[in-house]
């Protein structure tokens, strides 16, 4: 995959204490696929960022 592009982040829940953060944000991207002009993948990514 190459030639692609990153689309917003959106946060979807937070969680935060005095010991812990928690972050889930959906992220939307999308690559070119084998360098094919023709073909490409959009995607979206649910992502757990622990703190």
């Amino acid at each position: 995959m190459n030639s692609g592009s990153v689309g917003p982040f959106e946060r979807v829940a937070e969680y935060v204490t005095d010991e812990l953060a928690c972050l889930l944000e959906v992220e939307r991207w999308e690559a070119k696929i084998g360098g094919r002009d023709d073909f490409w993948l959009p995607s979206i990514c649910r992502a757990p960022v622990p703190g």
